[in-house]
């Protein structure tokens, strides 16, 4: 994937987000995150985060409490 894929994905959340901010949107940004950092060793998650409009610390812990790391 390209960084236009992954600006496009975070516009997609960003955009569900101001209809629906929940865990979910989190829970989906976090998979997302992870799927896009094993697709790429530049991925900037946290970047990501930044442009889905959610707290990238928030998002972590729904990765570890997702994954149970």
């Amino acid at each position: 994937m390209t960084r236009k894929d992954y600006v496009a994905f975070a516009q997609i959340v960003k955009e569900l987000n101001e209809f629906r901010y929940d865990n979910v949107m989190v829970v989906a940004a976090a998979k997302m995150a992870r799927l896009f950092a094993q697709d790429n060793d530049r991925f900037d998650a946290e970047r990501f985060f930044d442009a889905c409009g959610i707290n990238a610390e928030h998002a972590a812990t729904a990765d570890r409490n997702m994954w149970g790391r």
